[in-house]
């Protein structure tokens, strides 16, 4: 069943990776607070234009910001890899560590969006 606009409503979207062309290299956010967040939160990744591979994208969380990062358990499939592609993971939040990274390897360039949606615990 779906939800009620209401409820889509109040869902609250945070950018992880601000729209940016990034050279060649690993590449890694910086990290996002979860901890209001509550539930399946879902991560969407925007690929543009790709020169060379881009690969290894994923998810970690630490219970640090500047701590030690492991990857997050997610609930459905995998980031895609192709240029001019959005593919979406969903991952639980309540039961995830506090702090997430997006990271990715960039083979020469590419333009890349990540954005964060999900519930907080305490809506208006």
């Amino acid at each position: 069943m779906p939800s009620p606009s209401v409820q889509l409503a109040q869902a609250v979207p945070v950018n992880v990776i601000t729209p940016v062309v990034k050279t060649s290299g690993a590449y890694l956010s910086a990290a996002i607070d979860l901890l209001d967040y509550e539930g399946e939160v879902q991560v969407i990744q925007n690929l543009g234009a790709l020169t060379g591979a881009y690969t290894v994208p994923l998810l970690t969380a630490s219970d640090a910001s500047g701590g030690t990062y492991s990857n997050v358990a997610i609930s459905n499939g995998a980031f895609g890899t192709t240029a001019s592609a959005l593919t979406s993971v969903t991952f639980n939040a309540s039961t995830s560590k506090r702090y997430l990274k997006y990271g990715a390897t960039v083979g020469t360039d590419a333009a890349v969006s990540v954005v964060l949606n999900g519930f907080k615990k305490y809506r208006p």
